[in-house]
């Protein structure tokens, strides 16, 4: 039955003329499943081809100038900085951030810092492809943490979705 109603719409769509309310919302509805869904991939594909980029770019500073602190200060410097820009130009909303949530996000800061010195520690010292391999545990180190520390015990749909990354790693 549903099967027969979808074919009506498509030959309604065919048949009749695009103002007809019935056949404007499904058609609307798809192109706007598939822009979305050709956005996220976009999105995704872009994100990973710029995190390779970046990293390859970082290997080649770190062999000409062996100091990843530095590197690093200077990359968080420059994002910090943007954002203050992006703040008070008004390209972006200043969060409302109060005394306690500021306390509560230091430990997070910490660790991120000691993340992106890390990263550039490897990348100075090991292959590009290693790294990598190392940053894919990243979501099971979170997970894991999360469980450990917060106590929060992860959904098994999350916990199924990390089998494929943890075994892409071990091979």
């Amino acid at each position: 039955p549903k099967l027969k109603d979808k074919r009506l719409v498509v030959t309604r769509a065919v048949s009749t003329s695009p103002e007809d309310p019935e056949v404007e919302k499904p058609l609307r509805l798809a192109l706007v499943a598939a822009l979305a869904t050709g956005a996220w991939a976009l999105g995704v594909v872009s994100w990973y081809a710029g995190n390779i980029w970046f990293n390859i770019l970082n290997k080649q500073v770190l062999k000409m100038f062996m100091f990843p602190f530095f590197c690093t200060s200077v990359y968080l410097g420059v994002c910090g900085l943007a954002g203050v820009v992006a703040w008070t130009t008004g390209l972006v909303k200043k969060p409302k951030v109060t005394k306690e949530q500021l306390v509560a996000f230091i430990p997070l800061a910490i660790c991120h810092l000691l993340s992106n010195i890390l990263m550039m520690v490897s990348l100075g010292n090991v292959p590009v492809s290693f790294t990598h391999t190392i940053k894919a545990c990243e979501p099971f180190v979170m997970v894991l943490t999360s469980y450990l520390v917060l106590g929060f015990r992860p959904p098994k749909r999350l916990v199924l979705s990390l089998v494929p990354v943890m075994l892409g790693v071990s091979i």
